[in-house]
């Protein structure tokens, strides 16, 4: 859950002003520009997916928007260190009840668990940590000129349909589950604003997404811009047989 204003216990929240996110929430969301990178959408994933986000387009400029391309920063190398740097962080933030409390994190041995997760945080070396450290700086400082181009990024979330539990199965391998998350780990790693739309549905009337990226602070831009493309469209209605 985002958390929005300065928190007085917190020395690295800012103190800006929060503002009122609903107001004009009915507006036209005018002329925005709305960057696509289509190689980073586009490659390895599915064709269903792929022909969500070309339909999403359509919606967009019909609501005026101007969709222009663009090209992301290379995203490889945040997303190859985002498993340490996160597990790092999970390491930190559990470390008055691990490992002391490990029997209640269960099983260690996945990288899908938080036990595994801390577990694999705790074997970065300083080294390590400063060269994921380095790589976050360098996206983010690229994501930032991208986004001086346009007001809007419109991105995958995953790269197929939404999986069940017994598909999850497929990504206990700690490098299957990176590259499944690779559209989401470098706005995450960026501290990017993100809000994320079911945009149609794939196999099995399974649902497809899609994310708003934005600049920090100006979430409330995404906000209209998703409610504005809610109102054209009823895939937030639609739910899978299960």
């Amino acid at each position: 859950m985002p958390i929005a204003g300065a928190d007085p216990h917190d020395p690295t929240t800012v103190a800006l002003p929060v503002p009122d996110y609903l107001a004009g929430l009915d507006a036209p969301t005018g002329p925005v520009r709305i960057g696509v990178d289509r190689a980073y959408n586009e490659t390895r994933v599915d064709q269903a997916t792929i022909g969500m986000l070309d339909d999403v387009v359509v919606v967009l400029r019909r609501l005026g928007a101007t969709i222009v391309e663009v090209t992301l920063p290379d995203t490889s190398t945040i997303n190859a260190v985002w498993p340490r740097y996160a597990g790092v962080e999970a390491a930190i933030a559990h470390q008055e009840t691990y490992p002391s409390h490990a029997s209640e994190y269960g099983p260690a041995d996945t990288p899908r668990s938080i036990a595994g997760l801390i577990t694999h945080g705790h074997t970065a070396s300083a080294i390590e940590l400063m060269h994921a450290h380095h790589q976050r700086l360098a996206f983010t400082g690229g994501l930032a000129r991208t986004l001086c181009d346009v007001d809007v990024l419109l991105a995958l979330v995953q790269p197929t349909t939404s999986l069940t539990l017994a598909q999850e199965a497929l990504y206990a391998d700690p490098e299957a589950l990176t590259d499944f998350l690779r559209f989401v780990t470098p706005f995450n790693m960026a501290g990017a604003p993100t809000i994320t739309r079911p945009g149609g549905v794939g196999e099995d009337d399974m649902p497809l997404g899609f994310q708003f990226a934005g600049r920090p602070f100006e979430e409330r831009l995404l906000i209209r811009l998703d409610h504005a493309y809610q109102r054209e469209t009823d895939w937030h209605l639609r739910h899978p047989a299960l």
